[in-house]
């Protein structure tokens, strides 16, 4: 049995027995010292560029909730996690959360800041339900940590304030006087528990002395602005091609293709009118192969321009 799979199963154990083992909070020291790094990653592991620094657990929570809407244990480790395992290969702040979960909390459980839940990084890690004692789900997920987020917990001293459960309805009725009416009402079910501000001290310390580049707001801010302008000037230059194209896709006997799920439409346009294209649709294929579609019956439509292409120009 590995590591892993015996931490689990005393979890489940404590869990589902009734007890919890309290656990003394740890010092900006703790933290520092207890920095573990990772290179490479499930599927590269000999990718040593790729490095993942995770502090030791900064949240504990074992408890059973109860109430109308959710029953159920939550056991949950959430750790401060820098990797720069993502597409642009930059160091960013996560929240790693491994949960060992039951009843209403064991198919969905997040992680939320100011009632508003963050956003998962990746699918679950290491997915797994048991019922050999008790029934239930373990799991590790990963959440997205904007640096601002870090330098304002360490501002304020103050730490930060998370939540760990999940969003639950409830249906109230009212009356108007004239009819029934029924309300829904969404609530958050689960434990609240605090990252203090000095196990975020102690991570961001611990990340200095081991040489690493911290994120910043400023530059996560920059990030987002080039992504913002690199979208808006893509949006531009497909505008500036649909207006290009429209008068080309109106001269009759040009060949326009559209998309159709897994087929393109082939056809040919016959005539203009009131905006519209008359095509005859010739031929529906698998792009790249000789495949055709087995019910294709030849068609003629009229439809906005925009919908198609010119073939062989994309």
């Amino acid at each position: 049995m590995t590591l892993r799979a015996n931490t689990t199963l005393l979890l489940v154990i404590a869990a589902l027995a009734g007890c919890a083992t309290p656990s003394k909070p740890l010092s900006e020291e703790d933290v520092s010292k207890g920095i573990q790094l990772q290179t490479g990653y499930p599927s590269c592991p000999a990718c040593s560029k790729v490095k993942t620094y995770s502090s030791p657990p900064v949240v504990r929570i074992a408890t059973r909730y109860a109430n109308a809407q959710a029953t159920g244990w939550i056991n949950a480790k959430v750790s401060l996690v820098l990797t720069n395992q993502n597409k642009d290969f930059i160091p960013r702040y996560q929240l790693v959360a491994e949960f060992v979960n039951s009843g209403d909390f064991q198919s969905r459980t997040d992680l939320f800041i100011g009632g508003s839940k963050l956003e998962t990084v990746g699918e679950r890690q290491h997915a797994q339900c048991f019922s050999n004692i008790g029934t239930g789900c373990s799991w590790v997920q990963a959440y997205a940590l904007d640096a601002k987020r870090i330098e304002d917990a360490m501002d304020s001293g103050t730490g930060i304030e998370l939540f760990v459960g999940k969003q639950v309805q409830s249906v109230s009725q009212t009356n108007n006087g004239y009819t029934q009416q029924a309300i829904r009402n969404t609530a958050l079910a689960g434990e609240s528990a605090t990252i203090s501000s000095s196990a975020i001290a102690g991570f961001v310390k611990g990340l200095h002395a081991k040489g690493v580049d911290i994120p910043t707001s400023a530059n996560e801010s920059g990030e987002r602005l080039t992504k913002q302008f690199e979208a808006a000037a893509r949006m531009n230059a497909a505008q500036e091609k649909l207006d290009h194209d429209r008068p080309l896709k109106q001269n009759k006997g040009a060949q326009v293709c559209q998309a159709i799920g897994s087929y393109t439409n082939i056809g040919f346009v016959e005539g203009v009118a009131n905006a519209k294209v008359q095509i005859r649709i010739v031929d529906s294929v698998v792009p790249g192969t000789q495949m055709h579609a087995a019910d294709f019956r030849e068609q003629i439509i009229w439809d906005d321009p925009d919908n198609w292409i010119l073939c062989g120009n994309n």
